[in-house]
């Protein structure tokens, strides 16, 4: 990731995803690594660092996203 995301907009995007990696549904809360915040619409395709473009994602998912 090579934009700083607050942590109040972190906790909002974690708030609103439950717990839950937003592609494969997996919970936060089994894992034994945090989850990332990442940029749906990525930032190299024009995405922006806001809420509505950034989802929790397990690290499964991170690499086969990218």
């Amino acid at each position: 990731m090579s934009r700083y995301i607050p942590e109040s907009l972190r906790t909002l995007v974690r708030e609103h995803d439950k717990g839950y990696c937003a592609y494969c549904r997996s919970p936060e809360s089994l894992s034994l690594v945090p989850f990332e915040i990442d940029h749906i619409v990525p930032l190299s395709r024009g995405g922006e660092t806001e809420f509505r473009n950034l989802c929790l994602c397990c690290p499964i998912c991170a690499v086969s996203v990218q």
